[in-house]
């Protein structure tokens, strides 16, 4: 089975605001051929908010991101379906870690009005399955690394950096698993 681990940054702000009012930044992923096996594909691309195409400070800064960057990137519907592309066929696990990152897509696909397909119905929240597999409470990504002895890859809140950072985990998580009518979702 080909594991899809995938990850999006979304526009933020010091204060809490509506889930309604962020849109993705950017779309990050990879691919494992299988549970154990190494990252064999990437994909990475930044998304151009429509609805506030002006960045936060805060926004920037937790990102690195510039707004020059951002104002250069194609908007949701043009990276989504690239991302798709890249995706390919079925079969495949998409792979989160927690549930934010589906459900922002979701609000992303609805304002855009994109079908997401159904096979993004059945994901793999690892979040969840890492606090079972180690008996922890729910845990942050950054918390959920060092528990394991292993280093961030790249910058936190990028998203193909956070992805990668994922896969390290999931490299141990998902063998651990079995057969995928016993895997933890949701």
């Amino acid at each position: 089975m080909r594991y899809v681990i995938f990850d999006v940054e979304a526009t933020s702000w010091e204060e809490q605001v509506s889930p309604e009012k962020t849109e993705i930044l950017e779309i990050g992923a990879v691919e494992l051929p299988s549970a154990s096996a190494a990252v064999s594909s990437e994909f990475g691309m930044l998304v151009r908010p429509v609805g506030t195409p002006a960045l936060s400070s805060y926004c920037l800064r937790s990102t690195g991101l510039t707004q020059f960057e951002v104002d250069q990137a194609d908007p949701f519907p043009l990276v989504f379906a690239q991302f798709l592309a890249w995706l390919g066929k079925e079969p495949f696990t998409l792979c989160t870690w927690g549930d934010y990152d589906l459900a922002q897509l979701r609000r992303d696909a609805q304002r855009h009005r994109v079908t997401l397909p159904a096979s993004f119905e059945r994901s793999l929240n690892l979040k969840s399955a890492f606090s079972r597999w180690q008996n922890l409470p729910p845990t942050g990504l950054g918390p959920a690394l060092r528990h394991l002895n292993l280093t961030r890859a790249g910058r936190a809140h990028r998203a193909p950096d956070d992805a990668r950072s994922v896969a390290r985990i999931a490299r141990q998580l998902l063998p651990t698993l079995g057969s995928p009518d016993k895997r933890y979702t949701r």
